[in-house]
């Protein structure tokens, strides 16, 4: 594998760059208190308008994506670092990826890919890219996953015409799996990053986020850290999550890079024998 890694390097195909100017950093999960009210609703007669008793068409859509988005959700274990992200199983051109965060990888070029039944998987790292606005990174497996139902790879191009839209995701905060997470796209930073109104914590990083129609919007890759002249510590806005634009995933790149990964591994077969 690193043998096949460094052929990938040599071509120039596999990027790298520096490091993503803003810093993710843990959240901090308020608790909530809340009152039971089941028996106050219960001795209530209220009705419910028709119109509003079954779901929109974009609030059906958008729970379609989420169910999606939990067949698909891998863990992406770094084992250079110790460390873990959340990524996506997606089918590309007949090759089975991974995409995920480019700073979940950072000091390995090999990932262990697990999934919330327990299969497991080597992702061979071939792109890799955290030159802001970009933190992503993809990842080729070599043997389907049985127990995964891949996504389609599609990218959401026009991405101001979707503030304001819903969106989901679905990662592996902490130590809870699977978690699915709903949001709205609110901007785009001025440097090029997706902003959106939802939750993220650590372990949910590499996460990618879907509009209605299952298009990849961006990678979760940090939560804001603002500083206030009120106070000399930072504040954490969790609500207020930064992505990796997914538009900036350039596919036709992306095939060229597969494509001589499977010629790459043909040579390593071929020595072999």
């Amino acid at each position: 594998m690193t043998k096949l890694f460094s052929l990938l390097l040599a071509t120039g195909l596999l990027f790298s760059g520096c490091e993503v100017s803003h810093t993710e950093t843990e959240a901090t999960v308020l608790p909530t208190h809340a009152t039971p009210l089941d028996n106050d609703i219960a001795e209530t007669n209220i009705s419910v308008p028709e119109e509003i008793q079954e779901p929109v068409w974009g609030a059906r859509s958008i729970k379609r994506v989420a169910d999606r988005t939990r067949d698909a959700v891998v863990e992406v274990h770094n084992p250079y670092r110790g460390v873990r992200g959340t990524g996506t199983y997606f089918e590309f051109k007949g090759y089975h990826i991974v995409i995920t965060a480019a700073h979940v990888l950072t000091g390995a070029d090999v990932m262990e890919i697990m999934t919330p039944s327990g299969e497991s998987t080597r992702g061979l790292v071939v792109l890799a890219d955290s030159r802001a606005p970009n933190d992503l990174a993809v990842l080729v497996v070599r043997e389907q996953l049985m127990t995964r139902v891949p996504m389609k790879l599609k990218l959401r191009e026009q991405i101001h015409d979707a503030i304001g839209e819903d969106v989901v995701y679905t990662g592996d905060p902490g130590h809870h799996r699977q978690l699915t997470i709903f949001g709205n796209v609110s901007g785009v930073h001025d440097g090029g990053s997706v902003i959106m109104h939802s939750y993220a914590w650590p372990g949910a990083s590499g996460s990618s986020v879907f509009d209605s129609k299952g298009r990849l919007v961006g990678i979760l890759k940090a939560v804001d850290v603002n500083r206030s002249r009120m106070s000399p510590f930072p504040q954490i806005t969790e609500d207020m999550v930064w992505l990796s634009p997914g538009w900036l995933l350039n596919l036709e790149d992306l095939e060229k890079i597969l494509t001589i990964y499977e010629l790459m591994l043909e040579l390593e077969r071929g020595e072999q024998k």
